[in-house]
Protein backbone atom coordinates (compact mmCIF):
# COMPACT_ATOMS: atom_id res chain seq x y z
CA UNK A 1 0.00 0.00 0.00
CA UNK A 2 2.74 2.34 -1.47
CA UNK A 3 1.52 5.95 -0.59
CA UNK A 4 -1.00 5.18 1.76
CA UNK A 5 0.47 7.52 4.62
CA UNK A 6 0.32 10.26 2.53
CA UNK A 7 -3.25 10.55 1.72
CA UNK A 8 -5.22 12.85 4.02
CA UNK A 9 -7.09 11.52 7.01
CA UNK A 10 -10.18 11.47 5.86
CA UNK A 11 -8.90 9.11 2.93
CA UNK A 12 -7.24 6.72 5.05
CA UNK A 13 -9.89 6.48 7.57
CA UNK A 14 -12.68 5.92 4.83
CA UNK A 15 -10.50 3.50 2.91
CA UNK A 16 -9.96 1.71 5.91
CA UNK A 17 -13.94 0.80 6.73
CA UNK A 18 -14.50 0.29 3.25
CA UNK A 19 -12.57 -2.37 2.87
CA UNK A 20 -14.10 -3.63 6.07
CA UNK A 21 -17.84 -2.70 5.26
CA UNK A 22 -19.18 -6.51 4.31
CA UNK A 23 -18.03 -8.03 6.67
CA UNK A 24 -17.99 -5.22 9.98
CA UNK A 25 -21.13 -6.43 11.07
CA UNK A 26 -19.93 -10.13 11.81
CA UNK A 27 -16.46 -8.63 13.19
CA UNK A 28 -17.36 -7.22 16.94
CA UNK A 29 -19.52 -8.91 19.41
CA UNK A 30 -20.79 -5.42 20.55
CA UNK A 31 -22.76 -5.34 17.32
CA UNK A 32 -24.94 -8.19 18.31
CA UNK A 33 -24.94 -8.26 21.41
CA UNK A 34 -28.69 -6.50 23.24
CA UNK A 35 -26.94 -5.94 26.44
CA UNK A 36 -23.98 -3.98 25.41
CA UNK A 37 -26.67 -1.79 23.11
CA UNK A 38 -28.74 -1.19 26.12
CA UNK A 39 -25.99 -0.19 27.99
CA UNK A 40 -24.91 2.56 25.35
CA UNK A 41 -28.21 3.42 24.98
CA UNK A 42 -28.91 3.66 29.20
CA UNK A 43 -26.80 6.53 29.16
CA UNK A 44 -29.16 8.56 26.74
CA UNK A 45 -31.88 10.07 28.41
CA UNK A 46 -34.51 8.95 25.84
CA UNK A 47 -38.43 8.60 27.51
CA UNK A 48 -40.87 7.35 25.42
CA UNK A 49 -42.95 10.67 26.07
CA UNK A 50 -40.90 12.95 23.75
CA UNK A 51 -39.99 13.51 19.99
CA UNK A 52 -36.48 13.20 19.45
CA UNK A 53 -34.40 14.64 16.28
CA UNK A 54 -31.08 12.06 16.76
CA UNK A 55 -27.97 12.93 14.56
CA UNK A 56 -25.62 9.58 14.77
CA UNK A 57 -22.22 10.68 13.50
CA UNK A 58 -19.86 7.89 12.72
CA UNK A 59 -23.06 5.69 12.30
CA UNK A 60 -20.88 3.07 10.67
CA UNK A 61 -23.31 0.06 9.51
CA UNK A 62 -26.15 2.01 12.00
CA UNK A 63 -26.04 -1.12 14.60
CA UNK A 64 -26.95 1.56 17.44
CA UNK A 65 -29.22 3.60 15.48
CA UNK A 66 -30.91 0.74 14.25
CA UNK A 67 -31.78 -0.94 18.02
CA UNK A 68 -32.27 2.81 19.70
CA UNK A 69 -35.28 2.57 16.72
CA UNK A 70 -36.87 -0.68 16.71
CA UNK A 71 -36.97 0.04 20.86
CA UNK A 72 -38.35 3.59 20.99
CA UNK A 73 -40.99 5.41 18.82
CA UNK A 74 -41.25 9.13 18.66
CA UNK A 75 -38.68 10.34 16.39
CA UNK A 76 -39.35 13.26 14.39
CA UNK A 77 -36.13 13.03 12.60
CA UNK A 78 -32.86 10.98 12.04
CA UNK A 79 -29.52 11.54 10.27
CA UNK A 80 -27.06 9.01 10.25
CA UNK A 81 -23.74 10.32 8.77
CA UNK A 82 -20.42 7.91 8.23
CA UNK A 83 -17.21 9.42 6.28
CA UNK A 84 -17.25 5.83 4.57
CA UNK A 85 -20.47 5.12 1.65
CA UNK A 86 -19.74 1.54 2.16
CA UNK A 87 -20.60 1.46 5.80
CA UNK A 88 -24.20 3.47 5.38
CA UNK A 89 -25.09 1.03 2.59
CA UNK A 90 -25.15 -1.39 5.03
CA UNK A 91 -27.96 0.39 7.09
CA UNK A 92 -30.60 -2.04 6.72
Amino acid sequence: MKGYRTMGFETQVSKHFSGRASRYDSCGNWIRNEDILNAMISEFPISQEKKYDIVDLGTGTGAVITHILNDYEGFRSLVAVDICSEMLDKIS
